[in-house]
């Protein structure tokens, strides 16, 4: 395969479903596409966004490893499930395995919200793809799609409200928790996600980004988190 497409589901979520999600991606990619469903959550989001992002690393480096051939990653993602992959996605970029778009997609779109701070993270002229993750997957892979619908990239009361029995995963959706980093100040996770460098530089190199929201009548994330926006 040259194109993988890892798909995410959401809180209290399980691989089923986005089954029909990537029935339908299958339907319009070419054949040589890898549709991947993970399947490391499942059962398992209410432990802290940190460690479901770091079980989506190893499930995606573990699809990825001897697939020298896959050139392009893309994300699919919902609800909970948009926050693992943006976590994930810092750890990738730091080993090297992806690298930015690079060919025939001109500059990469601003992202549908307002991370436009996204656009002057990275230091230009910087690029990964030489690390140790490279090396152990058998090459890079170019960002091409990062799409979430209805992702609280700025936190939810609403979903935060379905968090019984995960405190950690609660407290990380209001803001609650802090989250220490060496020489910086301890923010909450989902805004050092929204305003670290470390988490924005990925972000900025896909080649499309998108984030879907509903502007009413969603009871688990909220319009303005959905589609990071102020009101």
């Amino acid at each position: 395969p040259s194109h993988c497409w890892i798909l995410v589901h959401g809180l209290h979520g399980t691989p089923f479903d986005m089954s029909h999600l990537a029935a339908a991606v299958e339907a319009r990619c070419p054949s040589d596409a890898l549709v991947h469903v993970a399947e490391a959550n499942a059962g398992r989001t209410l432990d802290g966004v940190a460690a479901g992002g770091d079980r989506l690393v190893r499930e995606i480096s573990s699809v990825l490893r001897g697939k020298p051939k896959v050139d392009k990653l893309s994300f699919v993602c919902h609800d909970l499930g948009g926050l693992y992959a943006r976590y994930a996605l810092k750890a990738l970029w730091a080993g090297g395995a992806v690298r930015e778009w690079d060919e025939g997609g001109g500059e990469p779109a601003a992202f549908e919200g307002s991370l436009a701070a996204a656009e002057a993270c990275r230091p230009r002229g910087v690029r990964a793809g030489s690390g140790a993750g490279a090396k152990a997957l058998g090459g890079t892979a170019r960002l091409a799609n990062f799409v979430t619908f209805a992702s609280p990239h700025l936190g939810s009361p609403r979903l935060a409200r379905r968090c019984d029995g995960g405190p950690k995963t609660r407290r990380e959706l209001l803001l609650e928790d802090r989250a220490p980093v060496p020489g910086r100040p301890a923010l909450p996770l989902v805004l050092r996600l929204a305003l670290d460098d470390d988490f924005l530089a990925p972000l900025k190199c896909f080649r499309r980004r998108a984030c879907y929201a509903n502007v009413k009548y969603d009871r688990s994330v909220e319009y303005a988190s959905a589609s990071v926006r102020e009101k």
